[in-house]
C-alpha cells in the first residue's frame, strides 16, 4: 500500500493546489483518490498539470495538461486515477476544479 501523501478537503466551487509547484511533496504518486462525500450534490471535477508560477485562483492564460476534464462525480462515489499520474513539480502545478453546488470533494494523494 503506498503511503498518503496529501489529503485535501474542499468545500467551495474553485481551483485548489493539490501539489505545488517547487513545493515540498514530490510528483512521484500513483494514486488519486477523488471522493464526493455530499449526500445531495454531484460535483463536476478536472484534475490538470499547470505551468504557471501564479497562484491557482490566477491561472488564466496557462497552459493546462488535463488528466481529466468535466467529469461528474455523483453523490456518495470516488473516482480513482492510477495510471501514468507522476509529474515533474520544478515545471508544473498539480491543481483541481470543482463546479458544483455546494461541492464536498476529499481528495487523496498517494
Amino acid at each position: 500500500m503506498a503511503k498518503t501523501k496529501t489529503k485535501t478537503n474542499i468545500t467551495s466551487a474553485t481551483t485548489t493546489d493539490l501539489i505545488a509547484k517547487d513545493g515540498q511533496v514530490g510528483g512521484g504518486i500513483s494514486k488519486i483518490s477523488i471522493s464526493n462525500y455530499s449526500d445531495s450534490n454531484a460535483c463536476t471535477v478536472d484534475v490538470f498539470l499547470e505551468d504557471a508560477t501564479a497562484s491557482a485562483s490566477t491561472n488564466a492564460g496557462n497552459v493546462k495538461y488535463h488528466f481529466i476534464n468535466a467529469v461528474v462525480i455523483p453523490t456518495g462515489t470516488s473516482l480513482v486515477l492510477d495510471d501514468n499520474l507522476g509529474f515533474d513539480t520544478t515545471l508544473y502545478n498539480l491543481r483541481i476544479t470543482t463546479v458544483g453546488t455546494s461541492p464536498l470533494i476529499c481528495v487523496i494523494i498517494s
